[in-house]
């Protein structure tokens, strides 16, 4: 995600959000924006999520007037950051997909130093920071085979 958004919503979210929430341009101009500096394209965002789709996005948010609330949770896991105790790794079971158009790229270096139980780890040849919304299907895939232990786990270790 491009860093003036995580910068702006991490630190000043109320602000934002009074915009976002007064006015239906505003919102739709902001989240156009953002869709188009964080969707994986080749210059043409409608190439990849269709008019009506964007359209019916942005009404997810501006109908029950989510602006402000959405940009909020940049803000809390900055303050959490900096609350957090020292880092320890993280026993829950992980899966993570890299998406090749997600501006903040996860390693597997980066993990395996934070996570103790990498169930999944895959890195993709499409999507970005919309994946579930830019290929549903590679989302949906990369989410069952992360679940996939648990399947395991529970059908007696067949898949």
């Amino acid at each position: 995600m491009p860093m003036g958004y995580m910068k702006l919503q991490s630190t000043r979210p109320q602000q934002r959000g009074f915009g976002l929430a007064d006015s239906p341009v505003g919102l739709a101009a902001w989240l156009y924006s953002l869709i188009q500096d964080a969707a994986q394209h080749d210059g043409d965002v409608e190439s990849v999520l269709a008019l009506d789709e964007l359209i019916d996005n942005i009404m997810m948010y501006r109908l029950p007037n989510a602006g402000a609330s959405a940009a909020r949770i940049y803000w809390e896991a900055r303050k959490s950051m900096q609350q957090a105790p020292p880092r320890q790794k993280q026993p829950t079971p992980a899966g993570i997909s890299v998406f090749p158009g997600e501006l903040s790229r996860l390693s597997r270096r980066w993990a395996e130093a934070r996570f103790a139980n990498i169930v999944h780890f895959n890195e993709l040849d499409r999507g970005g920071h919309f994946a579930a919304w830019e290929v549903p299907a590679l989302f949906v895939d990369e989410v069952r085979k992360t679940f996939r232990f648990a399947r395991q786990k529970t059908e007696g270790g067949t898949d």
